[in-house]
């Protein structure tokens, strides 16, 4: 067995994915897995639902697993899964793109996997995960399919992989199973790992001047790809978008907080000053009612910065 498909998805791919499950046939020749973002706390339903999907069985997969053609693995709930030759590898590991599992994890390994023939599927979805991947897989001779942007409930994580990728089929859901068994039935494609020039990246990496939103760590890019993937040294990754994301939601929670203490400051002096104005005290009631005052001033402020539309807003470029 030596062909292999990886389906990415996120938010709307779910009806996609079971689409093209239904399509592909018994005794297809190769092992299918599938990476969606589900939540770290999900039931853990979407192996069963998949499995119902169409003729192939599908089951989460298991650290140190043998992939098997005809047979579908996904990634369980708050785990990356990923190959390692033919080996799968269900791993606990760092978030990438603030995603656990992550599409680019399961791309990626797949497009350097010795001697396997890969087609990498990117369906629906609102996150920027899955562009990397793709370029990956790109480079290493595979198939690049794009769900069409027409056909996708949310567009916006197609059109960020289009931006760096150039797919090698822009397809609606129901037209993508037949593109990849017809892909694995001939010889199209099928350049193998060994048969690809090796670029050595590993001391192109610099440190940027951005820290991991995650755990605080100097974040390193590859010096020759501006755009292309953040990684920390214990491995979180980001891609531009996705620290954008991070880094406003981490100001907002600052901002939230930064007011809470005002105000809980404030309402604290004033409940000063009405204890002491009860014990005749009326001059230090009034210094401490003047300094809850002049703390109403920042406290707009920062409430006014909370609800500007331009902390949320996006660059035109990255509008979904």
């Amino acid at each position: 067995m030596n062909n292999i498909i990886v389906i990415g998805g996120s938010a709307g791919s779910l009806e996609p994915l079971i689409t093209i499950l239904h399509g592909l046939p018994i005794g297809l020749d190769a092992a299918v897995l599938v990476s969606v973002h589900t939540s770290p706390d999900s039931p853990g339903m979407l192996a069963k639902i998949l499995s119902k999907a169409g003729p192939l069985p599908a089951a989460y997969g298991r650290d140190g697993e043998e992939i098997t053609a005809g047979r579908i693995y996904v990634a369980p709930p708050d785990h990356h899964l990923s190959l390692e030759g033919t080996t799968i590898q269900v791993v606990h590991g760092p978030r990438e793109n603030m995603h656990r599992p992550s599409i680019d994890v399961l791309f990626r390994s797949a497009a350097k996997a010795i001697d396997l023939r890969v087609a990498a599927v990117l369906l629906s979805g609102m996150d920027d995960d899955g562009a990397a991947g793709l370029r990956e897989v790109k480079n290493w001779g595979g198939l690049v399919v794009l769900q069409s942007q027409a056909d996708a409930q949310f567009p916006r994580m197609l059109r960020q992989a289009g931006q760096q990728v150039q797919p090698d089929f822009n397809l609606p859901a129901d037209q993508i199973a037949a593109a990849l068994v017809q892909y694995f039935r001939g010889n199209e494609g099928a350049r193998r790992r060994a048969d690809l020039p090796v670029t050595d990246h590993s001391d192109g990496s610099a440190p940027t001047e951005f820290s991991c939103p995650e755990c605080g760590g100097v974040l390193w890019q590859n010096g020759s790809d501006e755009l292309g993937t953040m990684r920390c040294r214990v491995g979180h990754a980001y891609s531009y978008d996705a620290l954008l994301n991070d880094q406003t939601a981490h100001i907002e929670q600052a901002l939230w907080a930064g007011l809470r203490a005002l105000e809980e400051k404030a309402a604290l002096l004033r409940k000063l000053s009405e204890t002491f104005r009860q014990r005749n005290q009326s001059v230090t009631a009034e210094g401490f009612e003047n300094s809850a005052s002049l703390l109403d001033e920042p406290a707009e402020t920062l409430r006014g910065l909370i609800l500007d539309a331009n902390l949320h807003k996006r660059p035109a470029t990255l509008d979904p």
